[in-house]
């Protein structure tokens, strides 16, 4: 299905798309997702594009549906997405403005680099992440992943379905503080770019806790 060479004008009335997994043919299959067929969709609510492999690039594909004012949720299941990168932009375009809800299970994230450009989603309150790299296969492994996917996402209220709780949320930031504090000074700078998070954290909640160690003399 290539939704670039003819995308119907009836589309501006559709608020919710659903490509369905038929499971022996290709018809839920997309091809491309193109400039002019998210025009022509620009008042949707809710999307799903599961079991897509050649939305395998977050940009150009998923950047372009970050236009949708009024996309709330987004389900991009099993698309074989490696990465998340949006694109840069000014104070005068805000990427997915109304996105509330994204569902990415089964994919191949394994950086939390990924997890820090979905910090730029002021709107996100829900984010489905299981069965990717950086997920462990069962709840001990996980811990810690979800910890640090929770600090990272200062406004979720469910991580994975579940509800996020206030403790919970207090335990993941301290741990993540933590976890980062050793970084070299010379290397601050584009830590700090690339974890929007930490520096908020420092000023809202300072320094995290240094355990004592023995220091050799110089």
């Amino acid at each position: 299905m290539n939704l670039d060479l003819s995308p119907s004008n009836e589309f501006i009335f559709i608020r919710e798309f659903i490509l369905i997994d038929t499971d022996n043919n290709y018809l839920n299959r997309l091809s491309f997702i193109s400039e002019i067929f998210v025009e022509r969709i620009k008042n949707l609510t809710n999307l799903s594009l599961s079991d897509n492999p050649t939305l395998i690039h977050w940009d150009p594909f998923i950047n372009r549906l970050g236009i949708l004012k009024h996309l709330q949720e987004l389900i991009i299941n099993n698309c074989g997405i490696e990465t998340i990168k949006l694109i840069n932009q000014d104070d005068s375009i805000e990427l997915f403005p109304s996105l509330k809800y994204l569902y990415m299970s089964d994919n191949t994230i394994s950086l939390y680099s990924s997890i820090n450009e979905l910090s730029r989603i002021k709107s996100l309150i829900s984010f489905g992440i299981l069965r990717n790299p950086i997920y462990g296969l069962n709840q001990l492994e996980n811990e810690t992943p979800k910890q640090m996917t929770i600090a990272r996402l200062p406004n979720l209220t469910h991580l994975n379905r579940v509800s996020i709780s206030r403790d919970e949320r207090q335990g993941a930031k301290m741990n993540y503080l933590q976890s980062y504090e050793q970084v070299n000074f010379d290397k601050k700078l584009d830590f700090i770019n690339e974890h929007r998070q930490y520096q908020l954290l420092i000023e809202k909640h300072g320094e995290p806790f240094k355990p004592i160690v023995n220091q050799a003399r110089y």
